[in-house]
């Protein structure tokens, strides 16, 4: 029992966490498109001046959300695997 509150905590930090990597993404893509942006927890909105942007901005604006999502689940993952590659190696060279 104590197992699954703890997961169900972690679960939910890491989400909101991943949230923020995620809107971050689009944030960080629309600055390098040269436009202004405000990141919320929910949303990040862009600006590009008085004109629009153009598809391909906007494209690349709306991908930086999933790529750095993408990025962030990678690492994650690597690092879960490490961290278990080592527990792993101690256990065998501790003999149990």
């Amino acid at each position: 029992m104590r197992f699954a509150v703890i997961n169900t905590i972690v679960f939910i930090g890491l989400t909101a966490v991943g949230t923020i990597f995620h809107e971050m993404g689009h944030w960080l893509f629309a600055r390098l498109m040269g436009c202004f942006a405000n990141i919320s927890y929910h949303a990040t909105n862009w600006y590009c001046g008085n004109e629009l942007a153009s598809s391909y901005h906007e494209i690349l604006i709306l991908a930086g959300g999933p790529i750095s999502t993408i990025f962030t689940g990678t690492f994650g993952f690597l690092l879960f695997v490490s961290a278990l590659l080592v527990f792993v190696f101690i256990k065998l060279l501790s003999g149990k």
